[in-house]
């Protein structure tokens, strides 16, 4: 998680504990913690099957 909080605070994002449509943050999946982009429905992340949005739990999320 370290080395994402560094990503993020290099590239100008500031944490949020309200992530918005378009926000981005890591969530926890079936298959682990991955970075994701906040929609109005949910989560979107990469999977095997292509591009999912659900309602992943959220690890932590910086706002754009």
């Amino acid at each position: 998680m370290d080395v994402v909080s560094r990503a993020m605070a290099a590239a100008g994002l500031a944490e949020t504990s309200d992530p918005q449509p378009g926000d981005v943050g890591v969530v926890l999946t079936d298959m682990g913690g991955t970075l994701a982009v906040r929609t109005s429905t949910g989560w979107a992340c990469k999977s095997e099957r292509g591009v999912v949005v659900a309602p992943y739990e959220l690890v932590k999320a910086w706002t754009v």
